[in-house]
């Protein structure tokens, strides 16, 4: 790798980090809303759900797994497989991904029997994700781009736009680490989606990726 690419690529992170940092803020609010809740409703199964995936967002594993398990066990007290069951085992599934809990592996698989069993592609694309990320931690990137690419298929029809940006964007990441530039596609698709979605992630990833591609492609040539 070229000291100039190496220059850019700090660069990128560097504002990454700023990007992150923003996203950080702008989560605080919405948990601290949903504690409110909490402690006036504290079997509110939306709530908890809701707190899981934000201490996701904020890369609280911790957390996401504390609010998880409390919505699993309500969930079958309260014997509510299509929601909290259901969401608690997407949610734990994740959190358990990032901190390379092999557990994460029979989570997301109970969570793809029930999403699909209820036909909830919405459920279903964020397992899909999960899965994808954990076959990207193994380096498994033909399994990755797979699950990644069903994930989109399933987002395509709830028409769930966010989460198919976010793996658009996972998918053009694969490529990045694949160094293979045939990804530059998915880069300027996810920074494309990035500006429509107003999100500062997506634009960050999309144009990383992407410059990186277009290095591999001038290098090629």
């Amino acid at each position: 790798m070229s000291r100039r690419l190496k220059h850019i690529i700090f660069l990128f992170l560097f504002v990454g980090m700023q990007v992150r940092a923003f996203a950080q803020e702008t989560i605080l609010p919405a948990i601290q809303q949903q504690e409110q809740i909490l402690k006036c409703h504290p079997e509110d199964t939306k709530a908890l759900k809701e707190l899981c995936f934000l201490y996701l967002y904020k890369s609280d594993y911790r957390k996401a797994i504390e609010y998880g398990e409390k919505l699993f066990q309500l969930g079958y007290k309260k014997q509510d497989y299509k929601f909290s069951i259901l969401y608690a085992h997407i949610g734990l599934g994740q959190a358990y991904v990032m901190l390379g809990d092999t557990s994460a592996i029979n989570h997301l698989g109970q969570a793809m029997l029930l999403a699909k069993s209820e036909k909830n592609d919405s459920a279903l694309c964020s397992v899909y994700n999960g899965m994808g990320l954990t076959s990207n931690i193994h380096k498994d990137y033909y399994s990755a781009l797979h699950y990644f690419f069903e994930g989109i298929e399933a987002a395509h029809r709830c028409h769930y736009k966010e989460l198919e940006a976010i793996l658009l964007g996972n998918i053009s990441s694969i490529y990045f680490l694949k160094e293979d530039p045939a990804g530059l596609t998915y880069s300027l698709q996810t920074y494309e989606m990035g500006h429509e979605q107003n999100s500062a992630y997506l634009i960050f990833i999309g144009a990383l990726n992407a410059s990186y591609m277009y290095y591999l492609l001038h290098d090629y040539d």
